[in-house]
């Protein structure tokens, strides 16, 4: 087998070109936001998810969801981390699982605005989950 990579000239840069046996691989996706193929199961914060679109990947799920979604690639997974369908939105502009309540007969409550799920809370706005994340970041 012949592994040819393309090495960028800054070292900081990463590896974007690899061809196996003279086939080009896939473009490694650099940005999150770009990354297609959905829906897909993928492992996030330590724990699979069937996700329908792109999330960001410093998201922090919810710690009961490692006692339900915490196995290896093969294992079970858990759905998304949004209860968005497919006329509102599932992530935040910063890319997080979106919230919406829920009527009683289980549609969309247009009333209330969605809530930002991080860390297994819920947040009105992507800064005051920034705000979150800064005020509970651990210091050396």
């Amino acid at each position: 087998m012949q592994i040819l990579v393309t090495i960028p000239d800054d070292p900081a840069a990463p590896v974007t070109a690899v061809r196996i046996n003279g086939t080009p691989t896939p473009p490694v996706v650099t940005d999150w936001r770009a990354e297609t193929g959905f829906p897909k199961i993928k492992q996030v914060d330590g724990n699979q998810y069937l996700l329908f679109e792109p999330l960001n990947p410093d998201w922090k799920s919810s710690p009961t969801d490692r006692v339900f979604g915490g196995s290896g690639p093969s294992g079970p997974f858990l759905k998304d981390p949004s209860n968005g369908d497919a006329t509102h939105s599932r992530r935040s502009p910063a890319g997080y699982p979106l919230h919406y309540g829920i009527s009683g007969d289980g549609s969309v409550f247009e009333g209330m605005p969605p809530r930002i799920f991080y860390d297994g809370q819920t947040f009105a706005s992507d800064a005051e989950v920034e705000d979150y994340k800064a005020r509970t970041a651990v210091k050396p």
